[in-house]
């Protein structure tokens, strides 16, 4: 597990700070490190039958 200094832990602390305030970004840097968020929608498609199921490659 990793252990972070002071000074990784304040830019930890100040990026989360970042990522709290409302706007939307698509990564942050801390430490040296990239983090890249991801937003995921799911779609079901519908037809006469009701939603139509998984496909094989789903």
């Amino acid at each position: 597990m990793e252990q972070p200094g002071e000074e990784d832990l304040a830019g930890y602390a100040e990026a989360g700070d970042l990522m709290a305030d409302g706007s939307r970004r698509n990564g942050i840097e801390v430490a040296g490190r990239r983090f890249r968020v991801v937003r995921i929608e799911r779609i079901t498609l519908m037809g006469p039958d009701g939603p139509e199921p998984p496909r094989p490659t789903d």
